[in-house]
């Protein structure tokens, strides 16, 4: 065969491995929000499942999600559809990782090594509980719940040092090195057996227009399809590979001694060359990337604070400071360090929440970044904004112009209501004009309510 799958694929692999790990890398380096890199969850397509209640009901994203995770699940849905799971063979960094370890493993051992058929058969069903109990749990609790035991979450904070990876990480940083230790005996352990991700295209590829055929006629039954498959089907005991588990990686194509191939790709009943998947279905994935980038869908980090904080605590993120926090909810500096028990001097109020905790872990003070949120609650409401209760909230930072957008209320009728002259900018923060208009934010907040 002219055309050398595992090569090009070795490569394609290799590559998306690089990308994510630069990315994660860059993530560690300068954090996230508007100025910073996307973290690992918004760009895998599985946070497209995870967020998918929260934004079509509510229009919400859970933390560490956002809309490239909706984009990479719509690429990721229409490739598997035309494809099968080429995302798993040719994509996947955390399949790649455990492919190069299955290769350093049969360079020590020499042989790969399969779980008996009867208990293997078994375990497969095990990743179908773990993806319906992440939806069910998720979706519930509006939380990523998956965050600390997500393996490839952990991978992607190894650059933030050991102690990370201990504190909030340990549970996916165990099942990484456990996968990757299995992997060295094991064809794609943890693909096989516990990735959410692969039950859910494993279920999408029923409706495939995608499959492979074995030719009985020419084949001349030497089991080397079967040998060169990594998630162990028994190809050359089939017509048609219908198999779910199947991952489009071609290996027993290329394994196949007979001229012609005894094995072939169809996409509707047309036979397909292996470089015409291997093209296809980059074109597929990255053509949708790029379109949705051309299109302004792409974000994966906002462009703004506000889009994220939305006058909820809840939404205060690691990237943030304890100057934006003041500023976003209007809360004095030295209220805001007080409540949270430490001095200005003993931390920059420019620093990162998440630089924060380091610091003042490293001097002996207790400090959890994600308990910031409500501490801020608790001010709020100590200042009568009753923020459980709370839809929409006016903030410091809004105009009248931004107050109407998300309300739907015209421009006319607020300046009426909050009894303000019909000459006051709308397009001014009310933070900045409050003073010399004679008005308190949490007076707006009442008059929007009645």
């Amino acid at each position: 065969m002219s055309f050398k799958i595992k090569k090009f694929r070795m490569a394609t692999q290799i590559f998306f491995l690089m990308l994510v790990t630069l990315g994660a890398f860059r993530h560690q380096v300068v954090g996230g929000g508007p100025q910073g890199a996307p973290n690992t969850h918004t760009i895998c397509p599985f946070g497209g499942i995870e967020a998918f209640y929260g934004f079509f009901t509510k229009g919400e994203f859970i933390k560490k999600l956002y809309y490239s995770n909706i984009v990479l699940f719509v690429a990721t849905v229409v490739l598997v559809i035309v494809m099968a799971r080429y995302f798993c063979a040719w994509i996947c960094a955390l399949g790649t990782m455990q492919e190069i370890f299955g290769k350093i493993g049969k360079k020590i051992f020499k042989k790969r090594y399969e779980i008996p058929e009867t208990l293997d058969g078994k375990l497969r069903y095990l990743k179908y509980f773990v993806l319906v109990a992440i939806i069910y749990f998720t979706w519930r609790t509006g939380e990523l719940v998956v965050n600390s035991y997500d393996p490839f979450a952990a991978y992607a904070h190894i650059p933030a040092g050991i102690e990370e990876l201990l504190n909030e990480y340990w549970i996916g940083f165990s099942v990484l090195i456990l996968s990757l230790a299995a992997s060295m005996f094991f064809d794609r352990f943890f693909c096989k057996y516990a990735c959410p991700l692969g039950a859910f295209l494993g279920i999408m590829k029923k409706i495939s227009f995608y499959k492979l055929e074995r030719n009985e006629s020419s084949c001349i039954n030497c089991g080397k399809c079967s040998g060169a498959c990594p998630v162990n089907i028994k190809v050359s005991e089939l017509d048609k590979i219908k198999s779910s588990e199947c991952i489009n990686c071609l290996e027993c194509m290329e394994a196949c001694p007979t001229k012609p191939n005894s094995i072939s790709a169809k996409i509707h009943k047309k036979i397909v060359k292996p470089s015409a998947v291997f093209v296809g279905g980059l074109v597929i994935y990255v053509g949708i990337i790029g379109g949705s980038r051309l299109l302004g869908y792409w974000e994966a980090t906002p462009s703004s604070v506000e889009e994220i904080i939305k006058t909820n605590p809840e939404n205060i993120r690691g990237w943030m400071t304890l100057s934006t926090v003041s500023y976003e909810f209007e809360i004095p500096l030295e209220k805001l360090y007080k409540r949270l028990g430490i001095k200005m001097e003993e931390l920059s109020p420019d620093i990162t929440l998440k630089d924060a905790e380091k610091v003042l872990q490293e001097k002996g003070i207790e400090f959890d970044h994600g308990n910031v949120g409500n501490i801020v609650k608790g001010i709020l409401e100590e200042n009568g904004v009753e923020v459980a209760e709370a839809g929409f909230q006016i903030k410091g930072s809004m105009s009248i112009e931004s107050i109407s957008s998300e309300t739907g209320i015209e421009e006319a009728e607020l300046i009426s209501r909050f009894g303000l002259p019909e000459n006051f900018p709308i397009e001014k923060p009310l933070k900045e004009v409050k003073e010399k208009y004679g008005f308190e934010i949490n007076d707006l907040n009442e008059k929007l309510g009645k």
